[in-house]
């Protein structure tokens, strides 16, 4: 009997040892997994601010784009048995778009811009995404209900202050462009909402409850313990809405940080001949002033430096068109339209898609920490400066500023969007 008992201690002294081993072993891929990864193993709820030119839709397809393919790994990995769901690689979540919030600049009619969404879901089924649970999970479960997100109307179609603001339509440059902005849709082929019986269309909120339902969604966040990430790809007439409404506290939680493409420290856009500022900021300067100010040391700022019309010159959009016509793209896809986009202009895989590679991609910048200043008066509405830091967290307009980017990267990223 002694070497019986003796035996069963021993075996479950090594038991207990092997599941000691275990548990260790798993707490060293969960603590690599975190480590590794910024994003980690879970969804970015995104909230996209935008005057819709053609770089924004490029810029909203690839995050679409994106979180289509990440689901479609995920589904694989999910269905292997032999699987450990690790984030060692970048590129391991998914990024949801809660809703798109619209401003004037690019897209003179609002209304333009919601019909040119609303048809693009109609044409691709692009914007339904899973909702995701409460502890950030991207495995994917059939039972995980799909949901549409909000298009939500601007309160200041002209501006915070309409006599202090300005037009893209100001510029020289954009006559060319009024045509193209206005008829987008149908210049990609995109058909018409008639077209369709009982259509069920992204859903739209009116300009009167803009404050209220974006307050609503971004409480949601909070209860979701999701602070969400804004992409501001326009002038920030909206944002500068939301902080004059009063509830920065909800503001402060909700919002983990928001990525602008906007301004030129220390630079002139060539394309404005009445002040030489970047144009999103130049169209409604005092609410450039506010958002940075409100989001000082959360604000992740591209300016003409990094975000740019050079990020893709000639030679690299017929390098890359020639890559995207290799492939049969199918008509009702995101990649169609891509093309579509790309054929339009080179100019649509510039500026804001730049940007937009922030978040799908933030290893391909060098960023710099910066004070800066903002003229909101005239003659120098939009002109930005960098300046000393004063240290004093009241006065300091904190960004952290995109100085460089690894442009070959960029572009192979950009060609692999197209392919199926």
């Amino acid at each position: 009997m002694p070497k019986v008992k003796n035996e069963l201690s021993r075996s479950v002294i090594e038991q207990m040892v092997l599941y000691g081993w275990l548990i260790i072993t798993m707490m060293m891929i969960v603590a690599s997994c975190g480590f590794n990864n910024i994003h980690a193993s879970r969804n970015i709820p995104v909230i996209v601010d935008s005057d819709l030119g053609t770089d924004d839709l490029f810029a909203i397809l690839h995050l679409l784009h994106h979180d289509e393919k990440q689901l479609e790994k995920t589904k694989m990995k999910f269905n292997d048995e032999k699987y450990i769901h690790c984030a060692g690689t970048n590129n391991n979540f998914t990024i949801s778009i809660i809703g798109i919030s619209l401003v004037t600049g690019m897209q003179l009619s609002l209304e333009t811009s919601v019909d040119i969404l609303q048809r693009l879901q109609l044409f691709t089924n692009g914007f339904k995404h899973m909702k995701m649970s409460m502890t950030n999970s991207i495995y994917y479960t059939p039972s995980q209900e799909m949901k549409l997100p909000k298009l939500y109307i601007s309160m200041d179609p002209h501006g915070l202050i309409p006599s202090q603001s300005h037009s893209f339509a100001e510029g020289t440059w954009y006559a060319k462009w009024k045509d193209r902005e206005l008829h987008m849709a149908d210049i990609l082929e995109i058909p018409p909402i008639a077209n369709y019986s009982h259509p069920v269309l992204l859903p739209v909120v009116n300009s009167q409850e803009y404050v209220k339902e974006m307050m609503h969604l971004l409480k949601n966040q909070i209860d979701l313990n999701q602070p969400a990430t804004v992409l501001a790809i326009g002038p920030l007439t909206n944002l500068a809405r939301l902080v004059l409404s009063n509830h920065n506290n909800l503001l402060e939680k909700a919002i983990e940080k928001i990525v602008i493409m906007g301004g030129a420290i220390d630079m002139i856009d060539p394309s404005n001949a009445i002040n030489g500022a970047e144009w999103n900021f130049f169209c409604d300067s005092t609410a450039a002033e506010i958002v940075l100010r409100a989001f000082s040391g959360r604000t992740v700022l591209f300016d003409l430096k990094v975000a740019n019309l050079d990020a893709v010159n000639e030679t690299n959009a017929q390098d890359i068109y020639k890559y995207a016509t290799s492939f049969t793209i199918p008509k009702h896809s995101l990649q169609f339209v891509q093309l579509g986009l790309l054929e339009m202009s080179r100019a649509s895989l510039t500026y804001d898609v730049v940007t937009s590679f922030y978040l799908t991609h933030p290893h391909l910048f060098t960023f710099q920490k910066i004070c800066v200043s903002i003229s909101s008066q005239t003659p120098t509405q939009g002109i930005i400066h960098e300046i000393d830091c004063t240290g004093k967290e009241q006065q300091d307009i904190v960004v952290n500023r995109a100085v460089a980017f690894n442009k070959i990267q960029y572009l192979e990223y950009l060609k692999e969007l197209f392919r199926l």
